[in-house]
């Protein structure tokens, strides 16, 4: 009887633990209500710039005097750098004139500690350009093995196009250049 008992109550708690975790009402689409959220009040508006240009007419084009066009940049933005960066980039520009040096790309097929590697590297890229010039420099603790002196990445990109398949790190890097001024 007490077996029995103890069942019995075991029972009512695991039906009544179950019955209070289930939801007291389901939210549905199907049924008696239906279900409706309607957020336009809280949804900011914005004009459709297509929409607008269907609808306005259209303005003449005004086409460019002879003495050239006529530029309005009064563009007030709240945190432009415009200014800055242009003083920046003179900056950068008197530093490289008064060092003799540009800004260009160059290509390089190996990095590493090893100097026979580096000498490695080097003679296969003889092998694979005879006319390019590989070169050999050494910054701490790395060697390094570049090849060509380009003004941009595009005109790097045959050197790198046929190097590619022949090492297993080919990168096209930003590199400083003496300037040669010969007298």
């Amino acid at each position: 009887m007490k077996k029995t008992l103890s069942f019995f109550s075991f029972a009512i708690i695991i039906f009544l633990g179950i019955n209070a975790c289930s939801p007291s009402k389901t939210i549905g689409t199907k049924g008696e209500e239906d279900y409706n959220e309607n957020i336009e009040d809280i949804r900011l508006n914005y004009t459709d710039s297509i929409k607008k240009a269907m609808t306005e007419p259209r303005q003449e084009s005004t086409r460019p005097t002879p003495e050239g066009p006529k530029v309005n940049a009064s563009l007030a933005t709240r945190y432009s750098i415009n200014t800055e960066l242009d003083d920046f980039l003179v900056q950068v520009s008197d530093n490289n004139a008064r060092n003799n040096v540009y800004q260009g790309f160059t290509v390089q097929v190996y990095t590493g500690n090893s100097r026979e590697k580096a000498n490695e590297a080097k003679n296969m890229v003889y092998s694979l350009i005879p006319e390019s010039n590989p070169a050999i420099s050494f910054d701490p603790p790395n060697y390094k093995v570049k090849v060509g002196e380009f003004t941009d990445r595009l005109e790097a990109q045959p050197i790198y196009s046929e190097l590619k398949g022949n090492f297993p790190v080919v990168l096209i890097v930003p590199e400083r250049f003496k300037i040669n001024k010969d007298d």
